[in-house]
Order: C-alpha cells, then sequence, then structure tokens
C-alpha cells in the first residue's frame, strides 16, 4: 500500500497499491466513481505530511504531539511538496582514504584468522 498523499484526488483514487509479480511491479488504483470533478472532501481527509511533529529529545522527554496533517486538496498544496529538493552527495572520505582503511583492515582480519589458526580453529570460507 502507498501512502495516503500519493493517490491522484483529481480521479479520486482512494487507494494505490504496488502488485508485486514474479517479473514486474505493477501499480493498482482502486477508484470512488464520482459525477462531479471538484475536489471530494469526504474521500480525503487530512493525512500524515511525512513530517515529524517532535524531535527525539522531546519523545525520550516523555512528550506527546498529534501528527503533523496535511490537506489533500489540491489547491491547499504546499508550495514546496511538488518539487523537494535534495542536498548534494558529499563523501565524508576520499577513495584513497577508503582504500587505505580497507588495507589496514584487511591485515587485521589476517592476523586474526592466523592467530585463530594457530590455536587450530577451523575458519570457514566467506
Amino acid at each position: 500500500v502507498m501512502p495516503t498523499r500519493s493517490v491522484d484526488t483529481t480521479k479520486c483514487e482512494v487507494v494505490r497499491m504496488l502488485k508485486l509479480t514474479s517479473n514486474s511491479v505493477e501499480p493498482l488504483s482502486f477508484i470512488c466513481p464520482r459525477k462531479s470533478d471538484l475536489f471530494q472532501a469526504d474521500l480525503y481527509p487530512d493525512c500524515y505530511a511525512g513530517k515529524a511533529a517532535m524531535s527525539a529529545d522531546d519523545f525520550f522527554d516523555g512528550k506527546n504531539k498529534s501528527p503533523v496533517l496535511q490537506s489533500m486538496d489540491p489547491a491547499h498544496a504546499p508550495k514546496d511538496a511538488s518539487a523537494p529538493v535534495a542536498k548534494a552527495f558529499k563523501p565524508a572520505k576520499s577513495a584513497s582514504q577508503l582504500q587505505s582503511e580497507v588495507d589496514r583492515l584487511q591485515k587485521y582480519v589476517d592476523k586474526l584468522i592466523g592467530t585463530l589458526e594457530q590455536h587450530k580453529i577451523r575458519v570457514p570460507e566467506p
């Protein structure tokens, strides 16, 4: 089942699901037939907006808040929701730093395997 905010309210779609077959994923739409092309408020109550209502610190302090809701009415849709901006990916380490770390860890694993073999403990191949 897909999130409620992903349905097409202009077509009176009430639920959208993804059907997994042996070689594909097929979208399934459940539509409630209506004569009017206008927004149907009775079909679309406010839904979860996908935003945290409080911080983790507030949660662990025992506070409780209602979820952040958004209107399903396209006329009230937030302007920024249609085009979310992704942050640029910045690697924490360079490729050479990662390779040197892999080499260091491989030497450590080889040392541990050698120690196990000295104690006649069989190490299975990965």
